[in-house]
């Protein structure tokens, strides 16, 4: 319960622009959606960009995201 607090606090603060935090759910998600993508292809290069660019886009449209109840 104490994890899922602490990762809806750092989703408000992304959203709220903050980069600390949104480098934070970088970190935290990163490797998971590494293996997940690690799922979908073995081009480990075209996963770490997959990933790069999904970080870009959340950033660029973080005045869009809404609240969530599972950031995962």
């Amino acid at each position: 319960m104490e994890d899922y607090k602490e990762e809806h606090i750092l989703w408000e603060k992304f959203r709220a622009g903050d980069e600390a935090a949104f480098s934070s759910l970088f970190y935290l998600y990163s490797d998971t959606l590494f293996y997940y993508g690690s799922s979908i292809t073995k081009d480990r290069e075209l996963i770490k960009d997959s990933i790069q660019q999904l970080f870009c886009n959340l950033w660029e449209r973080k005045e869009q995201c809404h609240e969530v109840s599972k950031i995962k």
